[in-house]
């Protein structure tokens, strides 16, 4: 057992650790957040914060979403509540797209717009935030849209998709790039009352 690993089998009860350990190691040494949830899982225990999500995910699946890579596209009405759900149950890495800014016709739906972040970049305000949930996430935003030019270079390494974006054109451009690269596709819209999911 290393010297991280020793340090967390003190705070360890009944196979969880809680934040509290964290700050404690992370006061005590140089280790970051996510070194030290790298570690938690590396022993076979959870972090305490999932210890709900047991009824659903093993402590390997917990793990396995701390390693996964999730490209979300668009950090609007869908995708920043997307976005926020991944980061709480898990998910350790996500690369966010949105070229738009926060106007106030979104304070009514949109996770993370208030009057103050008007005319912010949404990713810039999301990212920010969902680093504020989960410190272990690794967060990439990008003020971009996503298109036929740079969707190439930012799917490399991706473990799957989730299309929250608002033009039909760019939703089948996305499922083919999938398609063609064998990366799990989620479709998702949302129109009124009603949403629509699909999976590829």
């Amino acid at each position: 057992m290393n010297a991280l690993a020793s340090l967390l089998s003190l705070h360890v009860n009944d196979g969880y650790v809680p934040l509290s350990a964290y700050d404690d190691i992370m006061a005590q040494t140089s280790y970051t957040f996510r070194e030290v949830e790298e570690a938690v899982f590396a022993q076979g225990w959870m972090p305490l914060r999932y210890q709900r999500n047991t009824q659903s995910l093993s402590q390997k699946e917990q793990a396995s979403l701390f390693h996964a890579h999730v490209l979300v596209i668009g950090c609007g009405g869908l995708g920043g509540h997307v976005a926020e759900l991944l980061t709480r149950i898990g998910v350790g890495n996500m690369t966010l797209f949105d070229g738009d800014v926060y106007e106030e016709h979104n304070l009514n739906r949109q996770n993370f717009s208030t009057p103050a972040m008007i005319g912010l970049p949404k990713v810039t305000v999301v990212s920010k935030a969902l680093e504020a949930i989960n410190p272990a996430l690794n967060v990439y935003p990008h003020h971009l849209y996503f298109n036929e030019t740079n969707a190439h270079g930012f799917l490399k390494g991706i473990d799957v998709v989730i299309d929250a974006l608002d033009f039909p054109e760019m939703k089948l451009f996305t499922a083919s790039t999938c398609k063609e690269k064998n990366i799990p596709f989620v479709h998702g819209a949302i129109a009124g009352w009603f949403a629509q999911v699909s999976t590829s």
